[in-house]
């Protein structure tokens, strides 16, 4: 890792930790992030489902240097949340809030929520921008992803809509419009949003 983090400092690109798992389950995380500022990555970035982001392990991300989160929460009733991720609501709302409020020593810090709504979660909408709407001032944009269908193979069809007029969340940009490397929980690392089965085609060019 520290060298694929050195590469990235040194062209300065973006580091953006996530992809297929939960990065807050390595407790390496808070020393790579202070690594990758300190070998020149302007940005460094985390995407995490809250549920393991205590009011310490913020503290120490935003203290090592981490400048952009995403939060995934798919749900905004306690029972909905229960039901999707298996984990209580209330507990993962605590440790977004105490991420939140402890950004607000740090100049620059963009926070951003990326929510599936599927099932019942289609009907929360309205009632996750109130939960969140105390903290407009900290949250740059929220971001929704509607589960249409599911076909007999698993695959399903969706579609996205963003409270941020400058968010194009339905056609990948990264490989031209950022510098981007995606770090997955494994090691493997991206150069955009496209996961692995879509590695080869993303560097081929694809978004």
């Amino acid at each position: 890792v520290s060298r694929i983090l050195d590469f990235a400092g040194k062209y300065g690109i973006t580091v953006h930790f996530s992809a297929k798992g939960e990065p807050t389950i390595d407790k390496r995380l808070p020393e790579f992030v202070k690594y990758a500022r300190k070998s020149g990555c302007s940005v460094v970035s985390l995407a995490t489902n809250g549920t393991l982001l205590t009011k310490q392990l913020s503290e120490k991300l935003l203290e090592n240097g981490l400048n952009r989160i995403y939060f995934s929460v798919d749900g905004a009733s306690p029972e909905t949340y229960k039901k999707t991720r298996g984990v209580e609501l209330k507990e993962v709302e605590e440790n977004i809030c105490n991420f939140l409020e402890a950004s607000k020593k740090y100049e620059n810090i963009r926070v951003r929520f990326n929510c599936t709504l599927e099932g019942n979660a289609e009907t929360e909408l309205e009632q996750f921008i109130q939960t969140w709407k105390p903290f407009a001032n900290e949250i740059e944009s929220l971001n929704f992803t509607y589960v249409n269908s599911i076909d007999e193979k698993g695959h399903t069809s969706k579609r996205q809509i963003s409270s941020d007029k400058y968010d194009n969340t339905r056609i990948c940009l990264d490989p031209w419009l950022s510098d981007l490397a995606i770090v997955d929980p494994s090691g493997n690392v991206y150069p955009s949003c496209g996961c692995p089965a879509a590695a080869k085609r993303t560097i081929a060019g694809g978004g």
